[in-house]
């Protein structure tokens, strides 16, 4: 009986442990009756996992079942949101003002206080930090103040480790220690150039991450590393070509070092083909594509994911020849894209319901209808209504090769384009290969050679 009451008493313990509910309840002085939403970072994701209300003083709660720890956001406007450490505790917070660059009292949660103390000290004092860099590299080095700001400059970036040393002595196995510890940024020491401190950091940016950690890729720290190490590797004055190129040795670094954990290496590569795919780096995905990195992935459908969307990539880069396209068009004739005779097609995937769609065709037509003979257009659209799209063409006299399978974004086209947004532009030349791929009307003229 004893031996049985002791299991039941396991049991019920082991029970109340997997249905632990936690809280987040914060208040926003001077922010009324808004929505708030608590968005989780996962694993290169952002996902919404509750929503609340401020009530008049603009206070909030949520209720956490089965949550991850991690990094979180409480999200009420660009103006008024604010990072979060979650390891399984109570949060509880207000500020001071109308924003969170106010100041955020933190009433419960070990985690936070921890990780904001950092917070200050480190946005303080590279705030400074800035300020003096360029002061003492045009400073005469003679004048008596020089030193007096050098060693200011020297004390500021102590303060920033001895936050960090703190912590890690006090609270090592906290997750916001573990946060802090990569976050902790490289400070390039007083005095250099400009392009001596570019060199410093290219060498020393990623002294402090952990590339073990996959806490990392429930956060926002990694990837602001991954986007603040590749800028070093750029300059306003490059080209795009000349920008992609600079960038491989930085890339080569980067999957380097994330070797040392299988899965922040899928993490990294991810993010670096998402980035690449969104900026419009051809040449860097083809470039991942022939170091065969997706193959080091080792969790399967994160190496098929990712090896699929280097496989598009390298299908849809500049100089290919566009994927083929033979249907009907809307109104049931038959359509073959490598049969258009044409000096130039402009591509255009879009949908009747979308606004920035709605408001870019038009100029598209204008600029059709004024260049008569430039080039064509073939709008492929992924209405799934066909009724409601022939209305739209017609009222606006799209008077181009409209194509929709009905199928949304499922249609066999869209899949075969990797189209994950509207409207997306694709500029082909006389033999149907890829010279362009414009984000926006101006660029789109640009390809045509068109004022």
């Amino acid at each position: 009986m004893k031996i049985k009451l002791t299991l039941f008493l396991l049991l019920m313990g082991t029970l109340t442990a997997f249905s632990q509910q936690y809280t987040i309840d914060g208040k926003f002085t001077g922010i009324p009756d808004k929505n708030v939403y608590l968005i989780q970072y996962h694993e290169g994701n952002q996902q919404i996992k509750d929503t609340a209300k401020t009530d008049q003083q603009g206070a909030f709660a949520f209720t956490l079942s089965h949550a991850k720890p991690g990094m979180y956001v409480v999200y009420v406007s660009p103006q008024n949101m604010l990072e979060l450490v979650f390891n399984n505790e109570n949060i509880s917070f207000e500020t001071t003002g109308s924003t969170t660059q106010d100041d955020i009292h933190f009433l419960t949660s070990k985690e936070n206080i921890i990780y904001y103390d950092y917070i200050y000290t480190k946005v303080n004092n590279q705030n400074k930090l800035n300020l003096l860099r360029p002061t003492i590299r045009n400073y005469p080095k003679a004048d008596t103040f020089y030193n007096v700001m050098v060693k200011q400059y020297n004390l500021l970036t102590d303060q920033i480790a001895n936050t960090v040393k703190v912590a890690t002595l006090n609270d090592p196995d906290k997750l916001a220690t573990r946060y802090i510890r990569s976050d902790w940024p490289v400070i390039p020491p007083a005095g250099l150039s400009e392009e001596e401190e570019t060199e410093y950091l290219k060498k020393h940016f990623l002294d402090h991450i952990d590339f073990y950690d996959t806490a990392l890729i429930n956060s926002s720290i990694l990837s602001s590393r991954l986007v603040g190490y590749l800028q070093l590797y750029q300059n306003k004055n490059m080209t795009k070509e000349q920008a992609e190129e600079a960038m491989k040795p930085a890339i080569d670094t980067l999957l380097e070092k994330a070797t040392l954990n299988g899965r922040v290496y899928g993490y990294v590569l991810d993010y670096l083909v998402g980035g690449f795919e969104t900026v419009g780096f051809d040449k860097l995905l083809i470039y991942l594509d022939n170091a065969d990195a997706a193959e080091n992935i080792c969790e399967h459908s994160t190496r098929k994911e990712v090896q699929n969307k280097l496989d598009l990539a390298k299908k849809l880069a500049m100089g290919a020849v566009a994927p083929k396209i033979a249907t009907d068009d809307i109104y049931g004739k038959s359509f073959d894209l490598y049969k258009l005779n044409a000096k130039k097609t402009v591509l255009v995937f879009w949908a009747s319901w979308c606004p920035h769609c709605t408001a870019t065709l038009p100029e598209l037509k204008k600029l059709y209808d004024e260049n008569p003979g430039a080039f064509e257009v073939v709008a492929v659209s992924v209405d799934d209504d066909i009724k409601a799209l022939k209305q739209v063409v017609k009222e606006n006299d799209f008077n181009w090769i409209n194509i929709a399978e009905g199928l949304g974004w499922d249609g066999k086209i869209p899949l075969e384009y990797g189209i994950t947004g509207t409207p997306t532009f694709f500029v082909l030349d006389k033999d149907k290969k890829i010279i362009s791929k414009p984000r926006n009307m101006s660029e789109l003229k640009q390809a045509l050679a068109l004022p």
